[in-house]
């Protein structure tokens, strides 16, 4: 499985839309749509918040 699966997976695991983790992350929608289609990847400095923002609503989705 790729980084875009298994971002875009845990993005919607944490019922997220591409936009609402944009904006967490503050970037572009069209950023993170590059990132799930395998086109890019986000820049080192983004990976821990991304990994916590997509944590955080996972967490918050199973105590629901």
């Amino acid at each position: 499985m790729t980084f875009a699966e298994k971002l875009k997976i845990a993005r919607e695991n944490a019922g997220l839309t591409q936009k609402e983790l944009a904006e967490k992350l503050n970037v572009s929608t069209a950023a993170v749509s590059k990132w799930e289609n395998g086109k890019g990847f986000p820049d080192i400095s983004i990976l821990e918040n991304l990994s916590a923002v997509v944590r955080s609503f996972c967490s918050k989705k199973s105590t629901d």
